[in-house]
């Protein structure tokens, strides 16, 4: 017997888990947990930055290591989940000052019309475009007239309207994807209560400073003649 457990403890197992359902795992997952959408999953909760930065001397290598990439805690000091991704925390909450120099620019469609019906305060649908009917991806694009590093893109999109985001460091382009029923998921929007969301670009200026800009767009059922109000 002390045989056998010896060599159930030296197997290496490999498995998907599914927690909370007898579902099979999808193929892509190494461990799944289903409920019935009042509970979630609590990572480690560090209470300051400090704290967290203390896994550095803690766990000698942790930096060099690349397994370390991906891991999570939670920041009980930011309120807000960090990831290492090998060089650096990242975090979705992070906000830098707004850069105001005019060194640095966001550019990329900013209004989008689904002509879908006829509203009382927006053109004629006969002279409208459809802005969704031959593509559903649009790119944006950072420009600078200064030196810059540490580049990033992100997206505030608080009505799920992307569905996919492809960052090009190098090209310094920031590609995304709608829903593919965005025509119908915005129709009857007007310019009032058009669907909003906002690109922001992170990055170090040319003085080494942590800073951002953003770029506000919009998707409605109205002609993109006249600014949004």
């Amino acid at each position: 017997m002390m045989v056998f457990c010896f060599m159930l403890s030296a197997e290496r197992i490999n498995a998907q888990v599914v927690i909370g359902s007898l579902d099979v795992p999808q193929e892509f997952s190494i461990l799944e947990l289903i409920n019935e959408n009042d509970k979630g999953l609590r990572l480690p909760q560090i209470e300051t930055t400090a704290q967290r930065d203390a896994i550095f001397t803690n766990a000698p290598g942790f930096q060099s290591n690349p397994l370390a990439q991906g891991l999570q805690i939670f920041n009980m000091e930011t309120n807000c989940v960090e990831t290492w991704n090998g060089s650096k925390w990242i975090s979705p909450c992070k906000t830098f000052p707004t850069d105001s120099s005019g060194n640095y620019l966001l550019s990329g469609k900013t209004c989008f019309d689904v002509k879908r019906i006829q509203l009382p305060e927006c053109p004629v649908l006969s002279a409208r475009t459809d802005d969704f009917a031959n593509t559903k991806s649009y790119t944006y694009t950072f420009s600078n007239l200064a030196s810059f590093t540490n580049l990033e893109f992100d997206v505030i999109d608080g009505d799920n309207l992307i569905v996919i985001r492809s960052i090009n460091i190098t090209n310094k382009t920031f590609t995304l994807t709608f829903r593919n029923d965005i025509n119908a998921y915005a129709t009857g929007k007007n310019k009032g209560n058009a669907y909003k969301f906002t690109i922001i670009a992170k990055f170090k200026n040319a003085s080494g400073q942590d800073r951002q800009i953003t770029l506000d767009a919009f998707v409605h059922d109205c002609g993109c003649s006249s600014p949004v109000s």
